[in-house]
């Protein structure tokens, strides 16, 4: 990603069945052990990003700036939130202030855009997960353990009990 070369995991272990969702984002099958693990290769640690060159900056810099100033109203800071949400979701990343230092805001600002947006963050983070639940229900292929991973849930009982709120059926009988 930032150093303009793929970068694959040499090992991915962790206590979770991950299935095989984990091996087409990350390219490597994922052990079962007590601990979580993300295992690289020394030379692609040592790999320089592409940002480390400064005058790329001189580049980067008036598109940064641009965007920026195309999220100032809530609304639109919400919709980049989102955006930001559904990226977060497949790292594991669902914690404000992650999502906030993503967005290059405080935790504070964050929610202030969002009262002012007359939302919350765990509102906003249950509609991003319940639209990819919805969309992943779709794939016949995929397990309610996978889509429960795959949207965020450690545990797939609270995975299916929201998705039953959400609506109004079981993932099966939805699907059917």
């Amino acid at each position: 990603m930032g150093t303009g070369n793929p970068i694959v995991p040499s090992r991915v272990a962790g206590p979770y069945a991950y299935g095989h969702s984990i091996e087409q984002v990350l390219g490597v099958r994922a052990t079962s052990t007590s601990n979580n693990a993300l295992v690289f290769k020394r030379g692609d640690l040592e790999q320089p990003f592409l940002t480390q060159n400064n005058s790329m900056w001189h580049y980067l810099e008036p598109e940064f700036k641009r965007q920026l100033a195309s999220i100032t109203d809530d609304r639109s800071f919400i919709q980049s939130m989102r955006q930001t949400l559904y990226r977060a979701i497949a790292a594991g990343g669902l914690f404000i202030d992650t999502i906030a230092s993503r967005l290059g805001v405080s935790v504070r600002t964050l929610q202030r855009y969002l009262a002012n947006g007359q939302t919350t963050f765990k509102v906003e983070t249950q509609l991003v997960q319940q639209k990819m639940a919805i969309e992943f229900a779709k794939n016949p292929q995929l397990t309610t353990t996978e889509i429960a991973y795959l949207v965020g849930y450690t545990e797939v009982s609270s995975f299916t009990r929201a998705f039953k709120r959400w609506t109004g059926q079981t993932l099966t009988q939805y699907r059917g």
